[in-house]
């Protein structure tokens, strides 16, 4: 299924998820339906997994999270991360250590504050000890608006 063609149009989506099929197919040298086609077909089989808006480092806000997790509750919660708060973009569990590390981003400091209280409500008793950071200053960033090509 990832033939030279699929790689190329991961690649043209990753740069502009809104690029039309006419455009995709324009730059493959194939028809927009065939461009159409294929991309359905990476849709459903999973490899592009979905689109998002890349919204300016300004903008955004960044908290990071390190959490020390009991054990027993390890896996409820990197499920609870990483399904109930989609304000979690990335969710990064060390299991040999019981340690959890969570990318927050949000437009504002508020809603940031309103999600910690969240997590202080429902996961308490799941954590040993929590660390949080606020971001100062991003270097790179592969979701960062200004480091896409």
């Amino acid at each position: 299924m990832m033939d030279d063609k699929n790689k190329r149009i991961i690649e043209l989506l990753e740069q502009d998820g809104r690029m039309t099929y006419q455009e995709i197919g324009n730059r493959l040298g194939i028809s927009r339906v065939a461009a159409k086609k294929r991309v359905e077909k990476l849709e459903k089989s999973g490899v592009i997994a979905g689109y998002r808006v890349l919204v300016r480092e300004d903008d955004i806000v960044i908290l990071l999270m390190d959490l020390a997790i009991y054990p027993e509750h390890y896996q409820a919660a990197m499920d609870y991360f990483s399904n109930r708060i989609p304000e979690a973009v990335q969710v990064l569990g060390y299991g040999d250590a019981n340690r959890i590390q969570v990318q927050l981003r949000s437009p504002s400091v508020e809603r940031l504050r309103q999600i910690a209280a969240q997590i202080q409500t429902d996961c308490k008793p799941w954590f040993q000890s929590c660390n949080c950071r606020a971001v100062k200053e991003v270097g790179k960033d592969w979701f960062s608006f200004s480091s896409q090509p």
